[in-house]
């Protein structure tokens, strides 16, 4: 897969149309971005982030911290008019382990996991070796990796 510098930031191009493309953050947003875009010191330790709050099951990722707050913003800075998540469990799968890997841990938007009494919410996350695992809670804290879907015309990269 091509690597590519956008917006001063290194990306894999992992998937192209005649219209769009989508980009693939080559390593978690850095400290110096989360504590940019965050706005609650709790949900923040370092470079990595909590997911949510919300320990009980189901997991909504469209209510989570990350979705709403730290991607936001961090669409809001780039300054483009994108679409912007972080990578599911299935679509990490379909990647090379090369791209999969990464600097730090970092979170998928996939629930994973709910105990018999429904007392913790889990997530799909990503090892730096690019193995997922499933187990991990929604308010523990790993990096965030954004894929960002914008139109092909914006990317002038290619």
């Amino acid at each position: 897969m091509k690597e590519i510098k956008f917006k001063d930031l290194d990306w894999y191009v992992i998937e192209e149309t005649d219209d769009s493309v989508k980009l693939l953050l080559k390593n978690v947003l850095d400290e110096g971005r989360i504590e940019k875009y965050s706005n609650d010191d709790w949900y923040v330790d370092s470079c990595e982030v909590r997911l949510t709050n919300d320990v009980k099951p189901p997991f909504d990722w469209e209510k989570s911290y990350v979705k709403n707050i730290i991607l936001e913003n961090f669409k809001n800075d780039l300054g483009i008019e994108c679409d912007i998540t972080i990578p599911s469990k299935e679509y990490i799968e379909k990647l090379p382990i090369e791209i999969r890997k990464c600097n730090c841990w970092y979170w998928t938007n996939t629930p994973s996991y709910f105990n018999a009494a429904g007392a913790h919410a889990r997530v799909y996350n990503v090892y730096p070796t690019g193995e997922l695992i499933q187990w991990y809670y929604v308010t523990d804290s790993n990096g965030v990796r954004p894929i960002i879907t914008l139109k092909k015309e914006l990317c002038t990269e290619l």
